[in-house]
């Protein structure tokens, strides 16, 4: 579905992103790529963080960012570290 009644009408839905109703769109206007869901616009000033977002998705990869997996991985790693210790 290339329409949807919630998105702005100034925005063109390239595709539908995680399956909650967040899309991919471009603005007719300024041509930005836009990330919109639930009303909020994430603008892109070009599409490679999207392209990699997708291909994570598409490779069966975590949705959430390489950022916060890292953040993730090193909390569960500190704590890992302290039940050891016995702390």
């Amino acid at each position: 579905m290339l329409d949807d009644p919630h998105v702005p009408k100034d925005l063109v839905i390239i595709g539908h992103l995680i399956g909650y109703g967040e899309v991919i769109c471009f603005s007719r206007i300024t041509g930005e790529i836009v990330r919109y869901f639930s009303r909020k616009c994430e603008k892109y000033n070009n599409f490679k963080p999207i392209l990699h977002q997708i291909i994570r998705m598409m490779r069966g990869e975590s949705s959430i960012s390489k950022k916060s997996e890292d953040l993730l991985r090193v909390m569960f790693e500190a704590r890992k570290l302290k039940n050891i210790k016995g702390e």
